[in-house]
């Protein structure tokens, strides 16, 4: 589809090719998390997950620079032709070294190894544990309903969607006043205009380092806390089950715990539109805004990645389904909120409309604490199986 795109004769056979690309282009967004929870121990995820989110959001920062570079080089056409060679070979990299990870299909081709090798009557008999006895038709409808029964049915999954929706919808919004600003306002050409993005990239980097290190360090500490209190309770046993008592379950390291670094990027979120808005509503140095543009990708990367891996954390089976609606949300606010950013600026200028989405943003400063707080209470409280 991304060929169908440079190769549309016509706007309208964009938009659909646009459309299609979309459409399939977003499997890896949804199942990279799934992936991360069946591959990495709790413990070790938030590096895993940080370094996954890099490309959903450096790809819309990073994009406007190298695609303006290239259309105004080349052509529009060749960023779609530099986009298929790229998922080209990164398809034939995927095709070549990946594995599947979901349990439920490796226990099923186990237990179906398991019948060809032992052509009885008791193997035939076998089935998978994880076996739910649906056809592949419920199992595809299960599947394309779960996500949205995530979101109507358990509370955590409905806040932290809107919560990462609004910060990435705020992201795209961002885009509609960056380049105006800094050609308008302080004569950047198209090519500078567009390294102004730059500073949203490097507030995210910083984000990505941060929260890889603050939160899996927060959950290795609970874990080890977790084990010397096992220990204590145990002097007395002996043995592999006194041993084994003194390992931290994954049951012992709550999905709250990678909640900690959230209240920084919630904070920090409206700090960034504060600092932007006001700095360019008065015309001061050009590297002030872009300051207040990296300080927001910080809080952007940290509340993104802090809910994405409580999600994770909290779905485990079912975190694909769970991104998914993520996905969903983010994606829908990330298209919608835009539209309203040009008359917004225009109606309220920079400053107060840019303090308008700060406000928004202060209103969900508490949720961190909240989730922190009663999240275990709302997971047991709405307990979602056999979806």
């Amino acid at each position: 589809f991304l060929i169908g795109c440079a190769l549309a004769p016509t706007l309208n056979a964009l938009i659909i090719f646009r459309f299609l690309s979309g459409v399939f282009g977003s499997c890896p967004v949804t199942n990279g998390g799934g992936s991360i929870s069946d591959m990495i121990l709790q413990q070790h995820r938030g590096a895993a997950m940080a370094g996954f989110s890099i490309g959903p959001l450096l790809g819309p920062i990073i994009g406007p620079v190298v695609g303006g570079i290239v259309a105004e080089r080349l052509s529009w056409r060749w960023v779609f032709w530099a986009l298929v060679i790229l998922s080209s070979l990164l398809s034939l990299v995927f095709l070549a070294f990946s594995r599947e990870t979901y349990a439920p299909v490796l226990l099923q081709r186990k237990t179906d190894r398991l019948r060809r090798e032992n052509s009885n009557n008791a193997a035939a008999l076998l089935r998978s544990k994880l076996d739910a006895g649906l056809t592949p038709r419920e199992l595809f409808l299960r599947a394309i309903l779960r996500p949205f029964k995530l979101l109507v049915f358990s509370p955590i999954c409905a806040i932290c969607n809107v919560f990462v929706g609004i910060a990435y919808g705020y992201l795209y919004i961002m885009f509609t006043s960056i380049t105006p600003l800094f050609e308008q306002q302080y004569g950047f050409d198209g090519v500078r205009a567009g390294l102004a993005f730059l500073g949203l990239g490097v507030g995210s980097m910083l984000g990505v380092a941060y929260f890889s290190s603050a939160s899996d360090g927060y959950i290795k500490k609970k874990a080890k806390e977790a084990a010397e209190l096992a220990a204590d309770d145990d002097d007395d046993d002996g043995g592999e089950a006194g041993m084994a008592r003194r390992r931290p379950s994954v049951g012992a390291i709550k999905p709250e715990y990678r909640l900690p670094p959230l209240r920084l990027g919630a904070v920090l979120l409206p700090a960034g539109l504060f600092i932007y808005g006001w700095t360019a509503q008065y015309k001061v140095h050009w590297i002030v805004p872009i300051i207040g543009t990296a300080i927001m990708g910080v809080g952007n990367l940290v509340i993104f990645m802090s809910l994405q891996l409580y999600l994770v954390d909290t779905f485990t089976i079912y975190a694909a389904s769970a991104l998914a609606a993520n996905s969903v949300v983010r994606s829908l606010l990330g298209a919608v909120l835009p539209l309203a950013g040009g008359p917004m600026y225009e109606k309220l200028g920079l400053g107060w409309g840019n303090s308008l989405l700060a406000f928004i943003a202060v209103a969900l400063i508490p949720v961190p604490w909240l989730f922190m707080r009663y999240g275990e209470f709302l997971r047991k409280r709405f307990a979602i199986e056999n979806l």
